[in-house]
């Protein structure tokens, strides 16, 4: 018997790969980091898949404690409910539509609008309640690509004010929300922002994924301007 080893069959050999090596290349789908660095208020957003929600926590905890949890059946319920873990309490919803592409969302006791100030490019204004000047209109604004989504929140000055930097090709961690320095020092500010970021990133997954979107921008042939937002 011949003691040449046999022949190749020209395919890589996985039998030595470091499966540690593996796991961590299968979950490095999203990249977290903001372009500049996060605030210790910055969120996580993991969709729980059996739970059909969505838990955010702390950027900064390593053990991931869910500081908000949100109903999150897209595909069948366009309602996002959210509440805030520490007393059980809905701080807000999100109302999405496969017709109309401005949702509606509540934040406390305030109903609010996202209007798209454009019908083809991502750019949402809406309403804020707990800005600086109240109320404030503040815009979104979206770099997407195929694997990425960031959503930008400026206000009227063009300052930034909070970033959703998401991945969509990934089914467990969403994204994460960075908050700038106009929310440091404002808890309602910031779930306003998250709330209000949440029914947008809902309302895109639906504009993507439903043909029938492309009706809700004929009715509306002048998208709404930010002054007239502030006027109505």
């Amino acid at each position: 018997m011949s003691d040449q080893p046999p022949p190749s069959s020209g395919l890589p050999d996985y039998s030595e790969v470091d499966k540690a090596k593996t796991d961590s290349v299968a979950e490095e789908n999203l990249d977290t980091t903001p372009s500049v660095p996060y605030s210790s208020h910055s969120l996580k957003v993991d969709y729980q898949w059996r739970k059909k929600e969505v838990k955010i926590s702390m950027a900064s905890d390593t053990t991931d404690k869910p500081v908000y949890i949100a109903d999150y059946h897209w595909m069948t319920n366009p309602t996002l409910v959210i509440k805030r873990c520490s007393d059980d309490l809905t701080i807000g919803t999100g109302n999405s539509q496969a017709i109309s592409i401005n949702p509606s969302y509540t934040f406390g006791d305030y109903n609010g609008e996202l209007r798209a100030s454009s019908r083809f490019l991502t750019r949402y204004t809406f309403e804020s309640q707990h800005y600086k000047v109240k109320p404030e209109i503040l815009h979104w604004s979206a770099n997407m690509g195929i694997k990425n989504w960031d959503f930008t929140c400026f206000d009227k000055d063009e300052v930034p004010v909070a970033k959703f930097h998401s991945n969509v090709w990934y089914i467990k961690k969403i994204g994460l929300l960075d908050f700038y320095e106009p929310c440091d020092e404002n808890q309602s500010l910031r779930e306003e922002i998250m709330v209000v970021a949440m029914t947008m990133y809902n309302q895109m997954l639906i504009r993507i994924n439903s043909p029938l979107s492309i009706l809700g921008m004929i009715p509306n042939p002048k998208p709404h301007k930010e002054e007239e937002v502030s006027s109505s």
